[in-house]
């Protein structure tokens, strides 16, 4: 019986052990639970430190601002498009204009065909391509000599230059060779000019300017160079600088040479050959030396 009370006993102690550890459970269950509602509730709850939402005046000012901005852009493109137009169409004058005269110089025809002559322009270079081509089958260059070719082809091309020395020089006087080359080249030079200017492409203030580019200055020296005279002694000719001198007889060397190609090219081999003589007889001495230096 003792036994037995004691087994009651302990039963029930550990009865009463579980039944405080159930209580303790629930507690913390319900504390749990109250705990996760709050904070649930805290964040579904609007924020204190949310952004202020802007007011209907601002949005219509902003608004405003962004369509007058857009309507600013569409006038730009609408400009830019009435530019580009008026470029095109002054493009397409100025084509006009220029077709105009290589139909009226002969150098394509009525067809739109490219003649010999319009041949060997193209095949000219620099912007007197059309004179140099006016001089050739104006028949100029045929009772020329080597030096009066040279020369001619200088003051058309590659011109004289107002600046010199001081007191290097003087006034420039030619001798009646070289003195009808010069006017044969500026004969030539006027007929483009003319043409151009009754097709609108240039002015009347434009064509002086370009006939006044065409300069007796360097004429002289070239010829004595073609003749073989030193260097120090054609420098005594001129105003010019020595480099403005140098470069001058260089690109006209390679200028005679081009020429000539362009004449073998259309069939005018004779005059091919005395423009290629005369190329030949321009290169040499300390003009053409490989460095200056030597």
């Amino acid at each position: 019986n003792s036994n037995n009370n004691n087994n009651n006993i302990t039963t029930t102690n550990n009865n009463k052990g579980d039944n405080k550890k159930n209580k303790n459970n629930k507690r913390n269950i319900h504390s749990s639970s109250s705990s996760s509602s709050s904070s649930s509730s805290s964040l579904l709850s609007p924020s204190s430190s949310a952004p202020p939402t802007l007011r209907s005046s601002e949005v219509a000012l902003r608004l405003a601002s962004l369509q007058e901005l857009r309507a600013l852009d569409q006038d730009l493109e609408a400009a830019r498009r009435r530019a580009k137009e008026a470029q095109a169409l002054i493009l397409q004058e100025e084509l006009r204009g220029r077709l105009r005269v290589l139909r009226v110089l002969s150098y394509v025809d009525s067809e739109g065909v490219v003649t010999a002559k319009g041949r060997l322009a193209a095949a000219l270079p620099g912007e007197q391509a059309l004179a140099l081509s006016e001089m050739v089958f104006g028949g100029a260059f045929g009772s020329m000599n080597l030096e009066q070719i040279a020369a001619a082809c200088a003051c058309l091309c590659v011109g004289g230059e107002r600046g010199g020395r001081k007191g290097g020089g003087g006034a420039t006087r030619l001798e009646s060779g070289l003195a009808a080359s010069l006017g044969a080249a500026r004969d030539a030079a006027k007929r483009v000019l003319k043409a151009e200017a009754e097709a609108g492409i240039k002015s009347e203030g434009e064509v002086d300017e370009a006939i006044e580019r065409i300069r007796p200055d360097i004429m002289e020296p070239v010829a004595a160079w073609m003749r073989g005279m030193k260097f120090a002694e054609v420098m005594k000719m001129t105003s010019l600088f020595e480099g403005s001198l140098v470069r001058a007889i260089r690109r006209l060397e390679e200028l005679l040479r081009q020429v000539a190609e362009a004449l073998g090219a259309i069939g005018e081999v004779d005059l091919a050959e005395r423009f290629d003589a005369a190329a030949v007889r321009m290169k040499r001495d300390v003009i053409f030396a490989a460095s200056l230096y030597i």
